[in-house]
């Protein structure tokens, strides 16, 4: 199989692919070195280069790959564990704004499922007309948005 049609694999299969909650099963792995290079279209020897040289440096880490729509690979290191919290400072703005750039281009595109419910765990919900909470419309969202 081609990189293009790897590529093309890998676009169909996740252009409709939502994780679940990781209570039910969460994303989807990535399992064999095969399934990374085909559906990841990642090198499986230079990802485990690049966990080497993270392990060298003292700071506790993580890093976590997701790639079209797959948990291609995760590894913790220096005492990190899954549950280790991160004090990411203004990072958090980066991955925001990142994150409603790409939903507004969804929502422009006609990409977006907007008659889908969110699947959020919410921890703080504003009241009045504006808020969302558990079950909004995703159309709902991007009205508020765009």
């Amino acid at each position: 199989m081609g990189t293009s049609d790897a590529d093309e694999m890998a676009r169909q299969s996740s252009a409709d692919y939502y994780p679940s909650p990781e209570s039910q099963t969460g994303w989807r792995w990535l399992r064999s070195n095969d399934e990374i290079r085909a559906l990841g279209g990642m090198d499986p020897e230079k990802l485990q280069l690049a966990c080497e040289y993270n392990a060298r440096f003292e700071a506790s880490a993580a890093v976590v790959i997701i790639r079209n729509g797959y948990l291609v690979t995760e590894w913790y290191e220096n005492s990190a564990l899954t549950t280790t919290r991160y004090d990411i400072w203004s990072c958090t703005k980066s991955f925001t704004g990142t994150a409603y750039g790409i939903l507004i281009d969804d929502g422009r595109r006609g990409k977006l499922p907007v008659d889908r419910r969110i699947n959020l765990v919410v921890t703080r919900v504003a009241s009045g007309p504006g808020s969302w909470d558990e079950g909004t419309l995703i159309q709902k969202v991007v009205d508020a948005v765009v």
